[in-house]
């Protein structure tokens, strides 16, 4: 019940996933449209992941962590992973850790929107 209304009324066009603090849920980290390694397990640690978000739009925690892309300070901290559907409803939550922010980019997906490289743990 909890993640349907984090999510609630902030839905865009094309927008999948999204991100919310596990610590505030008024801290609300960003919309992606694509995700791509959330459930592909890296090779030397089954709960690491690297995950990239296409046609972001950065919010609260993750867009602190932007500004220290490769220091210690890139972290974010814990949050809520949300699939959306069409409509803005949430169809799975997940609790990933450490969201770490490794790399930023202008996205192909539209104006104004990045594409993130994190790391995290799921």
């Amino acid at each position: 019940m909890g993640s349907a209304m984090r999510t609630a009324g902030r839905g865009g066009e094309g927008q999948k996933y999204a991100l919310t603090s596990d610590e505030d849920d008024a801290d609300f980290w960003g919309f992606a449209r694509e995700a791509e390694g959330l459930f592909t397990p890296l090779p030397h640690d089954e709960g690491a992941r690297r995950v990239r978000l296409m046609g972001c739009v950065p919010q609260g925690g993750l867009l602190k962590g932007l500004g220290h892309v490769g220091s210690r300070r890139a972290t974010a901290g814990n949050a809520w992973f949300d699939l959306i559907d069409g409509d803005g409803a949430t169809m799975g939550s997940y609790f990933v850790g450490e969201v770490t922010v490794i790399g930023v980019e202008p996205s192909a997906r539209g104006a104004g929107l990045v594409d993130l490289t994190l790391t995290l743990w799921c």
